[in-house]
């Protein structure tokens, strides 16, 4: 029964995480901005949600199989988040700059072209 509610409880407690990492998602406009409140939700609230579940289904193969995904999760959702801004990065430099003036980069990769004029 104890363990029942403190189940509800900590599902109730990912879901609510959960929420500000889907506006975090749709409110920011570039990529980088958005993995903060992604990793979040996918930290916070996927731990509560499996611990909730795990406590709701009691020690079974289903538990085992809710703490195994949640350490897949784990160790794999910092790798994919660092290869997702390194390719961002690479990809959309221009866009970047553009829209955040203070930031200097390279667009010439070390080769200079004649053609452009150096003040514009």
């Amino acid at each position: 029964m104890v363990t029942d509610i403190i189940g509800i409880i900590c599902i109730v407690i990912g879901a609510l995480c959960e929420i500000p990492a889907i506006i975090g998602v749709f409110r920011y406009k570039h990529a980088l901005m958005r993995m903060h409140p992604a990793a979040i939700g996918d930290t916070m609230g996927l731990f509560f949600v499996a611990l909730g579940a795990a406590l709701l289904t009691g020690w079974s193969f289903t538990t085992l199989k809710i703490i195994l995904v949640v350490a897949f999760l784990w160790l794999t959702g910092p790798v994919t988040t660092h290869m997702l801004a390194i390719m961002t990065c690479l990809v959309d430099k221009k866009d970047v700059a553009d829209r955040y003036e203070h930031i200097n980069i390279n667009y010439s990769d070390g080769k200079e072209d004649d053609d452009e004029d150096p003040e514009d």
